[in-house]
């Protein structure tokens, strides 16, 4: 059976229960106060950092003011099947399961540099539109499921790619308004990586990350 065969056989059955911090660690991130500016990216973006107490990593945030139409950065940002072709940062991105909003999905990070593995992770990506009850204020967002509860996912990735180090510690969202990308993100690499490096790359990455998406746009 084929990738695809394989994980659409798996749709067919009924999603797992997401782990009971993602909603505090999403709590916090939503949260508007203690997000302290790091650098103003030539770009546009801007990039601030907050710590997450609860799991002793620094998040990253990132700010855009949009020059494209936000519905359809929205519906891009929400094919997650789409994503390999449009960051250029990733080997592959399935998803596993859905169920309206909320589908479960992998997907495996080119290694960013010669210090860094490749890396492979589980999530769950939930949809919500006109987030608080703001017309055209859409957020999608993410958080790490334990990749026990797909044991085959794991041992097709692992066999695809025997050197990639699984990450387990990971939330984020994109949120987008009519004038506004917002990008939040907090991840423990995982594997022989001290957290403050990842940090570093992590940073320089994100305004790249938010942009490849608007810039698809524009071609």
């Amino acid at each position: 059976m084929d990738r695809r065969a394989f994980l659409a056989a798996l749709g067919a059955a009924s999603l797992l229960p997401l782990p009971a911090r993602a909603a505090t660690v999403q709590a916090v991130l939503d949260d508007d106060e203690g997000w302290l500016p790091v650098a103003d990216h030539s770009s546009g973006v801007t990039i601030y950092e907050k710590e997450v107490p609860s799991l002793d990593l620094t998040a990253l945030k990132g700010v855009y003011a949009l020059d494209v139409d936000s519905e359809k950065l929205f519906e891009l940002l929400c094919d997650i099947e789409g994503h390999a072709q449009v960051t250029g940062s990733l080997l592959e991105s399935r998803i596993i399961r859905q169920s309206g909003e909320i589908a479960d999905y992998y997907q495996v990070m080119k290694s960013p540099s010669a210090l860094i593995s490749q890396r492979y992770w589980v999530n769950r990506s939930i949809t919500h539109r006109n987030f608080t009850g703001l017309p055209g204020h859409h957020k999608r967002q993410w958080d790490a499921l334990d990749v026990t509860l797909y044991p085959k996912v794991r041992a097709a990735l692992e066999e695809s790619y025997p050197d990639a180090v699984l990450v387990t510690v990971t939330h984020g969202s994109w949120d987008v308004s009519p004038t506004e990308l917002i990008y939040r993100t907090v991840t423990h690499p995982s594997g022989n990586v001290p957290s403050s490096l990842f940090s570093t790359l992590s940073s320089k990455t994100l305004p790249d990350n938010m942009l490849a998406f608007v810039n698809h746009l524009k071609t």
